[in-house]
């Protein structure tokens, strides 16, 4: 079996935006863990972008929207040629001098403002393409033709200046333009004007991100997928896949598949706003679920596996492919393994 493991953040990076050490580290009891990384050695550089190294993982070349997109319950799935864009809510408020982005989780949207945002959004950038909200905190939009530009994920600008996440490209001004476009309706709206009676957070911007072209299916094999999120459940439909929870590793594992590919994301965020604290809870929860079955499917069976540690912020970008016959290598210290320059 060939198991392939994406996991942004799993080391952390030295950074002027983050510490070189990490309080207590050395005394986490993360047993597996450390014996995998003993038996590992460095063989390249992963994609620097989560969603492209999970995506290519599978044999696709599929932006995050189209990932994410295709993952949602109840919602039409990215066709091959399309291109999307996540296009969610946030709220754009001052903290001092700086106007900072706050993400649709802080916001509190229900259902009903949902179906109102949509309504409106949809008149609003007609022009452009077709916009959904699949939830009260996910919105899309299906281009009409494809973007010349970059935009920053959400992830990475949530919580800090915008003037740092501003879309680079060719398209630059156009989309400069229809952010305004969006921001004035947003503005007019009755679903504002409702919310500032309640004393809530204004939606007053959509956060574009995730642009690319949906691929065509990836020839067989297809392989076996373990994620928990919409993004690795959407990736798994495009390669023409399924995929199984991560509380169902086991049986993945013992599925028979020649290749298994797992997505765990939990350890990016606590990487990219510096959160030691949440980073390594995260590991002691994936040290039993995740960790310690790999190591035991390694010391019983035949198996290759490889560890991709992609992170865009601050860090560098890993790949890790397991040596069966290296039993002799007792771990070094996590501290060690772990923070990387």
């Amino acid at each position: 079996m060939h198991i392939r493991l994406v996991a942004p953040g799993l080391f952390w990076p030295t950074s002027p935006l983050s510490t070189t050490s990490i309080p207590g580290l050395d005394s986490v009891e993360l047993p597996s863990l450390a014996w995998l990384l003993a038996r590992s050695h460095e063989t390249g550089q992963t994609e620097a972008d989560a969603a492209r190294a999970f995506s290519r993982a599978l044999a696709l070349d599929a932006g995050a929207a189209a990932l994410r997109a295709a993952g949602e319950p109840g919602s039409p799935c990215p066709r091959p040629g399309e291109n999307w864009l996540c296009a969610d809510p946030v709220n754009l408020s001052f903290a001092g001098e700086h106007l900072v982005l706050n993400p649709a989780q802080a916001l509190k949207i229900t259902q009903e403002e949902a179906q109102d945002l949509e309504r409106l959004m949809r008149a609003t950038l007609a022009g452009h393409g077709e916009f959904h909200m699949a939830s009260p905190e996910r919105g899309y939009l299906r281009l009409t033709t494809a973007s010349r530009i970059r935009f920053a994920p959400l992830i990475d600008a949530a919580g800090r200046p915008l003037s740092y996440f501003l879309p680079e490209g060719e398209d630059e001004r156009e989309w400069l333009r229809i952010a305004g476009e969006v921001e004035i309706a947003l503005h007019e709206s009755a679903l504002n004007a409702r919310r500032e009676e309640s004393g809530l957070p204004a939606i007053n911007r959509l956060w574009f991100w995730g642009q690319g072209a949906t691929p065509e299916p990836a020839a067989a094999p297809r392989p076996l997928v373990v994620a928990d999120s919409l993004s690795g459940h959407g990736a798994a439909k495009l390669a023409g896949s399924f995929a199984l929870p991560l509380a169902r590793l086991g049986e993945a594992l013992n599925s028979g598949a020649d290749e298994l590919v797992i997505l765990i994301e939990e350890l990016e965020q606590p990487v990219l706003y510096s959160d030691c604290e949440a980073w390594l809870a995260a590991l002691l929860s994936l040290e039993a679920r995740l960790f310690a079955p790999l190591r035991d499917v390694l010391r019983r069976r035949g198996v290759r596996l490889e560890i991709s540690a992609p992170l865009r912020a601050g860090g560098p970008e890993l790949a890790i492919a397991s040596r069966r016959f290296a039993f002799w290598r007792r771990p070094a210290p996590l501290s060690r393994q772990l923070i990387r320059t």
